[in-house]
């Protein structure tokens, strides 16, 4: 898709919200959120770059809301990836949300639609680093199907979310990525396979939450293949907690993950994926505000060190293990933001593979969110 194209695709959608938020003031919620990157390959031992460099406009996307009744509502998302990638020829536009939801009270409400998926995720800002780790890219990071979700908040300290939909398209899981690009982020999951997730948040106090998401998958059926994927299926349990007090936050994800009968899909497909993944992420923080003499209203300065334990190869099927794909990374960075809706990010990662493999990158990044 041409730039132009985006472009002027957006153009119209933000003019045509702006014009019915005048109308309807009361009813119409609209939000922009936007991330320009720059990625540099500082040192790659496999390779022997000395140096890449790429600019990227990331991501920008656009949030809107529509309020029928006290009880019905509407809720879409237009997002823009990549539009400066020449990989993915000008960028990707698609609709990340599109969903209708109806809210019978706090502990229940129904949506149906296009809508994410009920695992634990980070949101933009919510991490130190300028791009998504690897563990939660891959391997659990939330996408969007079409399907029924059901949420609400038992309590103060209890909160849940269940959610039937379309399933994972088993040709389009890979080795490395695992079932990133079978998603439908990618516009590759599959009705024919139904799937059902959820997840449940426990906050006993305003400082720290903790919460577990399992999600299933069948892999059985397929319109590319006519091999027999009888008893495939992808599974995926998640355990997290957040904990911020004073200037120090912090993260930890755990994530284990299995494919049943995955030497099928790998003989239908060629797709040489593991049986099981796992990934293990932990991320410390410190606001420094208070040291450089920052407002804490309205801006902040942060520094995060962040290391990951992940292999997509964990268990084999049929094939011998990949060193390679064993990855213990560092990441150390810092985040500023000097105004409300403006925020800088600069980060150095260390990517080490079982295989002594060393990949150094430095990444800078400005966000903006409306």
């Amino acid at each position: 898709m041409k730039h132009s194209a985006i472009l002027s695709t957006i153009i119209f959608l933000s003019a045509f919200l702006n014009s019915a938020e005048a109308q309807y003031s009361k009813k119409w919620s609209n939000s922009l959120f936007g991330e320009i990157h720059y990625n540099s390959i500082v040192q790659n031992a496999e390779v022997r770059m000395s140096e890449t460099d790429q600019i990227d406009f990331h991501k920008l996307a656009l949030k809107s809301g529509y309020k029928i009744s006290d009880s019905w509502s509407l809720a879409t998302k237009v997002v823009v990836e990549h539009a400066f990638d020449q990989q993915y020829n000008g960028g990707d536009l698609f609709f990340s949300d599109a969903y209708v939801k109806f809210k019978h009270s706090k502990k229940l409400t129904l949506s149906f639609g296009l809508q994410s998926v009920p695992i634990e995720a980070a949101k933009p800002g919510s991490y130190g680093t300028v791009e998504i780790s690897p563990v939660e890219k891959y391997l659990s990071h939330a996408w969007r199907e079409l399907g029924v979700k059901a949420s609400g908040d038992l309590n103060k300290k209890l909160s849940y979310q269940f959610m039937v939909g379309t399933g994972l398209h088993a040709a389009e899981i890979g080795a490395k990525s695992v079932i990133y690009d079978a998603r439908n982020s990618s516009l590759s999951s599959s009705i024919q396979n139904v799937a059902f997730g959820g997840k449940v948040v426990v906050k006993p106090n305003y400082s720290w939450e903790f919460g577990s998401s399992y999600y299933f998958s069948g892999l059985s059926k397929s319109n590319d293949t006519d091999a027999d994927l009888t008893g495939a299926n992808y599974q995926f349990g998640e355990l997290f907690t957040r904990f911020a007090q004073g200037n120090i936050e912090s993260r930890v994800v755990g994530v284990y993950s299995t494919i049943a009968n995955a030497e099928k899909v790998n003989n239908a497909f060629h797709n040489k994926v593991g049986s099981a993944q796992y990934g293990l992420l932990l991320e410390l923080g410190y606001n420094f505000s208070d040291q450089f003499n920052i407002k804490r209203d309205d801006s902040h300065l942060k520094g995060f060190f962040r290391t990951e334990f992940y292999d997509p190869y964990y268990r084999m099927s049929g094939f011998a293990d990949k060193k390679k794909y064993e990855h213990i990374d560092y990441s150390i960075g810092v985040v500023y933001q000097p105004l409300k809706s403006i925020e800088f990010k600069a980060d150095y990662v260390i990517m080490r593979s079982g295989s002594a493999v060393n990949e150094h990158h430095f990444d800078v990044s400005i966000g903006f969110h409306l």
